[in-house]
């Protein structure tokens, strides 16, 4: 199942242009399980984070906001992920089982397809600690038309982010 809408700010998740009044952006939605649910409401508060990020991406692309004090807001089965640094864009990713959030969305620009996903796995989760795991990954289509796109903008064919994080619970409110 898919929720498609028109969005006039640009291609804000890719970080790709400033407006884009054409595009269409699609998020593939996951199903909802009683576990996910539990996770969300396991992770949501206040976390003081630290991560290992590595990558290939430009600046901008799939940076996770885990460092420092974070703010982590559950609505049903999903979540918003803040950084009170604000070094990257608030996350929204969505549980899919008892450890996995993530996101997949696909983006279309002047005849151009750019998909990025996100997973990001909780691996340890207990009262006051937890660690895991965030991947970004992003790919751009091969037409032409993405080949004179990636030249104007500089974005590559497909790139990815990793990062390996750490967090202690400051506040089980968000």
């Amino acid at each position: 199942m898919t929720n498609t809408k028109r969005f006039l700010l640009g291609l804000l998740s890719l970080g790709l242009v400033a407006c884009a009044p054409d595009a269409t952006m699609t998020f593939e939605t996951v199903p909802s399980y009683p576990e996910a649910q539990d996770l969300v409401d396991s992770m949501e508060g206040r976390w003081q984070m630290n991560s290992v990020t590595t990558g290939q991406c430009p600046e901008g692309f799939g940076q996770p906001p885990f460092v420092g004090n974070t703010r982590w807001v559950g609505m049903g089965n999903q979540l918003t992920i803040t950084s009170d640094l604000n070094i990257a864009p608030e996350l929204e990713v969505t549980a899919s089982g008892s450890t996995t959030l993530g996101r997949n969305v696909t983006v279309e620009v002047e005849g151009c397809q750019f998909t990025e996903e996100i997973t990001l796995i909780v691996d340890q989760l207990a009262n006051r600690y937890a660690s895991g795991f965030y991947s970004a990954i992003y790919v751009r289509g091969n037409s032409p038309a993405c080949d004179a796109f990636a030249t104007l903008y500089d974005v590559p064919t497909q790139c990815e982010v990793t990062s390996e994080w750490q967090a202690l619970r400051t506040s089980k409110a968000p």
